[in-house]
């Protein structure tokens, strides 16, 4: 292709440095979607030890604070799990929001270039340059009508775009679970008496709901989106 492209270089340079970006954020994605599946395989079996043995603190051994260190260890230990991956899923959400941007704007920019290239001075531009030369005129008409076509057709960032919705919803799951855990360790901290077994049958409950909810939403935008690549 001979058509002279340097006008056009620095925004596809942009274009093919942020899409490298954003292919790197798309596999991160994935990684962040399996540590939230990891979180929720292992829900069940988490919250049956914590709850287990708050059973225990709040009936007869309210008392026991080896009980309760350990119920706090095990819930402290749940919470850095949580926000290992929620901080790793923010920090791919704004590796995929900032190079999104950049490749919208850069792509915004070189429509504008392809609608410029769809005028008459083009033409008259390519036969001043080459005529009487036929073939390279005839060569670098071919490479504008690549070029403006190309550029007609590039939506890099509508699958993003949607990846970024379905990644901060899963952001805000996980911190609104991360919450009711901070919430169940502060009533460990704050309640030494004796409590109904009820009201920690329906926190687990919750909890548990929750993170199947989470669980169905993250393996049906996985197999959608990632596991289709």
């Amino acid at each position: 292709m001979s058509f002279d492209q340097e006008f056009l270089t620095p925004r596809g340079l942009l274009i093919h440095i942020e899409a490298g970006k954003l292919k790197i954020g798309y596999y991160d994605v994935g990684a962040v979607c399996d540590g939230i599946l990891v979180l929720a395989a292992a829900a069940p079996k988490d919250y049956d030890e914590i709850f287990a043995d708050l059973a225990r603190l709040y009936k007869d051994e309210s008392d026991n604070e080896d009980l309760r260190r350990a119920v706090k260890a095990k819930i402290d230990a749940r919470l850095t799990s949580i926000r290992n991956v929620s901080s790793s899923a923010t920090a791919t959400r704004k590796v995929l929001a900032d190079a999104t941007d950049e490749v919208y704007l850069a792509q915004g920019q070189l429509k504008e270039i392809g609608a410029q290239l769809n005028s008459d001075q083009i033409y008259k531009r390519l036969l001043d340059r080459f005529i009487p030369d036929f073939v390279q005129i005839a060569l670098n008409v071919q490479a504008v009508n690549f070029t403006r076509g190309w550029i007609s057709q590039l939506q890099l960032t509508d699958e993003t775009r949607f990846a970024l919705s379905e990644l901060q919803k899963a952001v805000g799951a996980v911190a609104e679970i991360d919450m009711d855990l901070v919430s169940l360790r502060k009533y460990v901290e704050e309640n030494t008496e004796p409590g109904p077994n009820p009201i920690l049958d329906l926190q687990k409950g919750k909890i548990l709901e929750m993170w199947d909810g989470l669980e169905t939403e993250v393996k049906k935008f996985k197999a959608n989106f990632i596991d289709t690549a």
